[in-house]
């Protein structure tokens, strides 16, 4: 979608629709129920932060708009029940209900190919952790791939979850924040030997019971 402002030439109700005409000529078609759902108020709630006080649940689904006023740059909506919304034309603009717009507005994730394979998203450890620029690039990175690799970490314990901070809570678990994995070649588990009968492999049976227990069946 362009950057261009958008501008609301026009504005009607249309059996309980909202429809607005638009400067280049476009138009859009609002589903009223959507509309109030997404009111943008402070008695509705704060989306600067995600905030919602009221629940769609809670809301009458045949609310209908019973008037409409615009200044072009905005629109605000009195429902019958006597509740005002106001929303920019910028905002509906953005969140036209097209189906065209809506995917071209859709995240699509990057595949991975032999080039990704070659040379996956990499960053240092010092870059992330002193340039807010190269965090948000990383994080971008990983929204777009669903991974990368941070290298050159100091070998000192406790460096994951001040790092893992840096992108948001560590959720914690049995094993704690953080789990330490380290990989020693020279020591092998009969866990690891698929030539051994699936018998002999032990399985760990109620690992998140209290205590947990072996089970070799």
């Amino acid at each position: 979608m362009s950057n261009k402002l958008s501008l609301i030439r026009s504005a009607n109700i249309d059996n309980g629709l909202v429809r607005l005409g638009w400067d280049d000529g476009n138009s859009s078609v609002f589903h009223s129920i959507w509309l109030r759902d997404n009111c943008r108020c402070t008695d509705c709630g704060d989306p600067a932060i995600g905030y919602r006080k009221s629940r769609l649940s809670g809301l009458d689904l045949d609310c209908k708009p019973g008037s409409l006023d615009t200044d072009s740059s905005s629109l605000t909506i009195i429902w019958q029940d006597g509740h005002d919304s106001c929303f920019t034309a910028q905002w509906l603009r953005e969140h036209d209900h097209d189906n065209h717009l809506r995917q071209s507005r859709a995240f699509k994730p990057k595949l991975w190919d032999d080039d990704f394979r070659h040379n996956p998203p990499t960053y240092e450890y010092a870059d992330i952790n002193a340039s807010e620029s190269r965090l948000l690039d990383m994080l971008q990175q990983v929204r777009d791939y669903g991974l990368c690799f941070i290298r050159n970490a100091p070998p000192e314990p406790g460096i994951a979850e001040p790092l893992a901070r840096r992108f948001g809570f560590p959720q914690e678990s049995n094993f704690g924040k953080v789990q330490d994995l380290l990989f020693d070649p020279g020591k092998r588990s009969i866990a690891d030997r698929l030539d051994q009968p699936r018998d002999a492999r032990p399985l760990m049976k109620g690992a998140y019971g209290s205590p947990p227990d072996w089970n070799n069946k």
